[in-house]
């Protein structure tokens, strides 16, 4: 069905539809079991694609045939073979028109609001073609050699991170599944998609892993030959030097062991504290161990008590010359000369500074113990300005 819409207010409408799209990629709800970062860059791509397929078939009235929508069909099949509930992907299709037409119904004219109306029908259509040839391509898949076996391995990561005795063997395998691990919480930042695709691809690999995602990333159960005192297990450790490198890809990993099954779930709120310790504190490391952050991983577990030590520096909220200084004598080692070059200012300058930072917060940065009280706090508020956990 062709509409009868002048090419210049189509054209106007395209534009302005395209900006809608960047402007809510990173807002609209994605899919509940995948991270977020992983999928966001392939979601923008695919929105922008079905915006110009979509108003190629308002130009011409011609449908996009399956050539012309193969790569969206295969980036939301793909979704779902990563994890996605094929129900979700689907209605991400409705959400997705529906704030779309909203948006351009809002900030539009009367004109533009008569035009939307004639777009209906036909996006209907676009919508019931494209969604159609999604589910006939997940059902296919389904079928695949490999898709019964992932659901496999994910519901042996589930059984074992929740405490649950999954058996003894996978089934189609002729390798037991193994009792001891090393659990790895992986969390995500920004970065290319592609390249923490990558990654995850990579430690899936792994001989006797087993890897389930969720929305901040995904956990990898990785067998760990107990005898043997490696506080990160190999297949991770051959991946640091690779992707730490890259500027495009940043993650953070929470490590910690499990020498028996029972064990597991432990570890598995272990690492998930140390991971989301690195996302939060932009941790230059990727690796994170507990040994590495006590003090961190204290302060992240004790609640209440981080946001009490997150308030002692409330006093310098509105100081941003204080805030910065003592930032300054934090990150030189309590080195006041340092941070007066750091800041190109008198050293005095810096030492009534922090005689103002004692006034206001209570805790004098020129002692020791109030140094370390004062490090403590800025932690803390690294801490719950990250959104730890959320």
């Amino acid at each position: 069905m062709q509409a009868q819409i002048p090419d210049t207010a189509l054209a106007m409408l395209h534009d302005r539809a395209i900006a809608v799209v960047d402007r809510f990629a990173a807002e609209l709800p994605l899919y509940e079991g995948l991270p977020q970062s992983l999928i966001e860059g392939d979601f923008l791509h695919g929105s922008r694609l079905n915006v110009e397929l979509f108003f190629a078939y308002l130009r011409t009235g011609r449908l996009p045939d399956e050539s012309d929508t193969r790569e969206i069909v295969d980036l939301a099949a793909g979704r779902v073979r990563d994890g996605a509930p094929l129900a979700e992907v689907l209605n991400n299709y409705r959400i997705g028109a529906h704030v779309v037409r909203s948006q351009l119904a809002e900030s539009g004219s009367d004109e533009d609001a008569a035009i939307l109306r004639e777009t209906a029908e036909p996006l209907i259509e676009y919508l019931l073609t494209v969604t159609g040839r999604i589910a006939v391509a997940a059902a296919e898949g389904a079928q695949e050699p490999g898709w019964e076996q992932r659901e496999r391995l994910r519901v042996v990561a589930d059984a074992l991170l929740s405490g649950t005795d999954p058996g003894e063997w996978l089934p189609g395998s002729p390798t037991p599944i193994g009792t001891a691990f090393h659990v790895v919480v992986f969390r995500v930042g920004d970065g290319d998609p592609a390249a923490l695709t990558e990654l995850r691809n990579a430690i899936d690999a792994a001989p006797g892993s087993f890897v389930r995602m969720d929305r901040r990333g995904w956990t990898a159960l990785l067998p760990w030959a107990e005898p043997v005192d490696e506080e990160v297990p190999g297949s991770l450790a051959e991946l640091v030097p690779k992707f730490a490198a890259r500027t495009d890809c940043g993650w953070w990993a929470g490590v910690a062991r499990a020498a028996t099954r029972a064990e597991i779930p432990a570890a598995f709120a272990e690492a998930r504290v140390l991971a989301e310790l690195g996302r939060c504190l932009e941790r230059s490391e990727p690796v994170c161990l507990r040994r590495e952050l006590p003090l961190e991983y204290t302060l992240a577990r004790s609640g209440a008590a981080c946001a009490d030590l997150a308030a002692v520096l409330n006093p310098l909220d509105d100081q941003q010359q204080l805030a910065q200084t003592l930032d300054l004598y934090l990150d030189t080692d309590f080195n006041q000369l340092g941070t007066a070059r750091a800041l190109y200012v008198h050293r005095n300058t810096v030492t009534y500074r922090l005689a103002r930072i004692h006034e206001l917060t209570g805790f004098d940065p020129a002692s020791a113990a109030g140094a370390v009280q004062l490090a403590a706090a800025r932690t803390a508020r690294r801490i719950r300005g990250g959104h730890f956990g959320e």
